[in-house]
């Protein structure tokens, strides 16, 4: 919840975060749409091996996160929060901690009093001017206004520890030799500067018509590249939501209930609007600090002298912070005169460790909590969304056991039910007016026999039974299936041929010493960096470029170049290759930063694992309606 306060301060790496969530990011991809969790309790929002995340945690987690993006980005939150993923966002790092936090238990591994106590004291936020702890009252005071406790803090703290050791422990034994750094520091350090000359071979211009001989011939020639998927068919019945919605109703109980224990959820914190004029130290600092103090004592605008005179980010926008973004990026000493301040109030000269500011306080907003009525059809819409969630789940289960081993549509028909059908199924095709998210097509294919049923399978619609009636094994395509797919293929390869040629010719006007003409199938990117990676901006990768780039003489001209979209040729203009003599004087640092980066990457490897060792099912009913609510 704090970590914004920090500076710099972090228990695991960006880099290791990405690399994690690209193992753990399936699970929550459909997150809306998907197999019920066991048993579908709803206080129950994921388990986690044997462990659960309760409902009421992932409330105030999320509850949390939101604050926090409000107090940060103000205006701009609200695009942030009501995105309907983000409570799945917001659940995927409880489930990455818990994962950690379970094996790092099944290790043994601890957090000690002291060492928390020690962690607490790298938040300049809780030191004073000299850097001594600020005492037990700012200190809880600071945390309150974050709407935490003490407990609350030290024992997330205490995770991000245990968390920190676990990734220590796991990686002891990482370790790089001098000639790998030099060859990594080289790779991130040579360099060189083309003019890249990039073909999209697609807009190259074709006029050809290939006949059906030619496009037959092509068949046959990429024929295993032209393949029909395997296709099942499926017998489904839906138990609907909006349906649902019709028969459960909401009680102004219900509603005021919801509203007195979720009334942190309608508060909106008190706002500080604040502008800032600030001049870094130097010998004429002071001078200039009282010119612009004077200025405004004789009623120049506050928001002309910060365009003037101000040396910070905010300067242009005549020095203004807004409501949020002052709280992170400011220091203490400012954050403490804007304290004393009321509105439109100007301060003092305040001076800090980087500079001396003026502070302005423009506008002020009291905290305030938005009334029941304000909100009343809010909650109403989410509370008989939840009831219709829980009671389609019902029904979609105790329908499930009544039909039993019989088939799905006699079961259905015996209960006076529609069942539906859809035939040549791919994963992930949408099924209209059953689901048109492909949960149940993804789902059928998990199925192993025909006859088969799924379990209860969520969707936009509602929940879905359904039943395995068809599979059909992947094939190969016959030419009448897949004929305009041929004529695609057909034309882009007789574009990229033309592309070729094009390219061809660029290589001699350039080695001739003369420049391509325009085209509208060609970009030119002057002054392009290029590393030992061998890519190129908006390009990607380049078969061939680092070998050019760091073997050829300047001046020199490639051969074509292949990419994904078509070719790029390019003009060596200059390039600076790193010694072992400049190695050695970073040696140190670039070692343990690379050391660092090697132990992220066999943490999220071992991660990878972790997930098959404490498997992750997410309780889609309950998620579902967060998405809901957030509408």
């Amino acid at each position: 919840m704090l970590k914004g306060m920090r500076k710099n301060v972090k228990s695991l790496s960006i880099f290791l975060w990405v690399v994690i969530f690209s193992f753990v990011f399936f699970i929550f991809v459909d997150w809306g749409a998907g197999r019920l969790g066991p048993n579908a309790n709803a206080d129950t929002v994921a388990w986690v091996g044997g462990d659960r995340i309760l409902t009421a945690d992932f409330n105030t987690a999320l509850r949390d996160r939101k604050e926090m993006i409000n107090r940060r980005y103000g205006e701009q939150a609200k695009q942030i929060v009501n995105d309907p993923q983000f409570p799945a966002r917001v659940l995927q790092e409880m489930v990455q901690e818990r994962i950690m936090t379970l094996e790092a238990d099944r290790l043994g591994i601890k957090a000690s009093d002291d060492e928390v106590k020690g962690k607490i004291q790298t938040y300049p936020v809780f030191k004073d001017e000299k850097g001594r702890f600020v005492g037990y009252q700012r200190y809880q005071e600071t945390l309150s206004y974050f709407h935490m406790t003490i407990p609350q803090f030290e024992e997330s703290l205490r995770k991000e520890i245990i968390i920190d050791k676990l990734k220590t422990y796991l990686t002891a034994g990482i370790t790089v030799t001098p000639e790998q750094a030099f060859s990594e520091y080289k790779k991130e350090k040579d360099g060189a500067t083309v003019d890249a000359y990039i073909l999209d071979s697609q807009q190259v211009p074709y006029d050809g018509v290939p006949t059906d001989a030619e496009l037959k011939a092509f068949y046959t020639k990429k024929q295993g590249e032209f393949r029909i998927p395997e296709m099942r068919g499926v017998s489904c019945v839906l138990f609907d939501t909006k349906s649902a919605e019709k028969k459960v109703g909401v009680s102004d109980g219900e509603v005021k209930s919801y509203y007195q224990d979720n009334i942190v959820q309608f508060k909106e914190p008190e706002k500080k609007y604040l502008k800032r004029i600030f001049v870094k130290k130097s010998d004429k600092s002071k001078e200039k600090i009282e010119a612009v103090l004077k200025a405004l004592k004789e009623g120049k605008g506050f928001s002309l002298l910060a365009k003037e005179n101000s040396e910070d980010a905010k300067a242009q926008s005549g020095g203004d912070w807004g409501a949020f973004e002052w709280l992170y990026l400011i220091p203490e000493q400012e954050k403490e005169a804007i304290k004393k301040l009321n509105e439109g109030a100007i301060s003092p000269a305040v001076e800090s460790e980087q500079g001396t500011s003026i502070l302005y306080l423009y506008k002020f907003e009291a905290e305030k909590v938005a009334s029941i009525e304000e909100v009343k059809d809010r909650i109403s819409t989410f509370l008989r969304y939840q009831k219709a969630q829980k009671q389609v789940q019902k029904e979609a289960q105790e329908f499930l056991k009544s039909v039993g081993k019989k088939d799905l549509a006699a079961g259905a028909s015996k209960l006076g039910m529609k069942v539906g059908t859809a035939q040549n199924l791919r994963s992930g095709d949408a099924i209209p007016e059953v689901d048109p998210s492909g949960a149940v097509s993804k789902e059928i294919f998990n199925l192993a026999k025909a006859g088969e049923k799924s379990q209860p399978i969520f969707t936009y619609n509602g929940a879905v039974v359904a039943q395995l009636l068809s599979m059909t094994p992947e094939r190969a395509a016959r030419y009448e299936e897949v004929g305009d797919k041929v004529r695609e293929a057909f034309i882009g390869t007789k574009r990229r041929e033309l592309a070729y040629g094009k390219a061809k010719e660029m290589v001699l006007q350039l080695q001739g010493g003369k420049v391509p003409p325009a085209a509208p199938f060609m970009t030119v990117k002057s002054g392009e960096a290029v590393t030992r990676v061998g890519t190129l901006a908006d390009v990607g990768r380049v078969k061939g470029l680092e070998t050019f780039a760091f073997t050829k003489e300047v001046g020199s001209v490639s051969e074509p170049l292949y990419t994904d979209k078509g070719y790029v040729v390019v003009k060596l203009q200059k390039k600076e290759i790193k010694s072992q003599e400049e190695f050695n004087k970073e040696k140190k640092a670039f070692m343990e930063s690379l050391v660092s980066n090697q132990k992220d990457l066999f943490f999220a490897g071992i991660f990878q694992n972790l997930l098959e060792k404490y498997p992750v099912k997410v309780n889609n009913f309950v998620m579902e309606s967060y998405r809901k609510g957030g509408e």
